[in-house]
């Protein structure tokens, strides 16, 4: 158990207290499902051979899909040829479980910045986690939870441009 109490806040208006432990505890629950479940079913969804499904509509060469699939260690054969050679859900769910996990690490950010920042002083960061004001040498500026922050709208906007262009395939 973390033995500190932190005010959380709603919507940036300080809200009540809580044990430093409940905070962790949600960001480890969010994460665990970005990290176990929700990989293993967009793996499993994605482990599909498509051999023998041709350009679209099947092949005339005697390849036994199922045969195939099980050599080259798929879980399955297609279903449908067509699904098949069109289908591009793969690559949204991966990016869809990257999104997701990256929004997750942005509100551990948001969580150290706000902790670390003197108007809250819950948590101080080591300094290979901070970096100096060029102004004042003495304050220690939150950079890496600040990059973590930050660089959930990457991700984000690379889901929502695969989004954009299957919508156009």
């Amino acid at each position: 158990d973390v033995d500190f109490f932190a005010c959380r806040s709603a919507i940036m208006t300080r809200a009540r207290s809580c044990c430093g432990s409940a905070g962790l505890m949600s960001c480890s629950s969010a994460m665990a499902w970005s990290y176990l479940p929700a990989p293993a079913s967009a793996f499993a969804r994605a482990n599909v051979s498509p051999l023998g499904a041709a350009a679209l509509a099947g092949t005339s060469y005697p390849i036994d899909p199922a045969r195939t699939a099980e050599r080259l260690a798929f879980e399955r054969p297609f279903g449908n040829s067509l699904d098949a050679v069109s289908d591009r859900d793969f690559a949204a769910e991966a990016l869809f479980v990257a999104a997701l996990t990256a929004d997750h690490l942005s509100g551990l950010g948001e969580d150290l910045v706000l902790f670390a920042s003197p108007a809250y002083g819950f948590v101080k960061l080591s300094e290979p986690l901070t970096t100096g004001s060029s102004i004042m040498p003495q304050k220690r500026n939150p950079d890496a939870a600040e990059l973590l922050r930050g660089r959930a709208g990457r991700s984000i906007a690379a889901l929502v441009a695969v989004l954009t262009t299957l919508k156009s395939l």
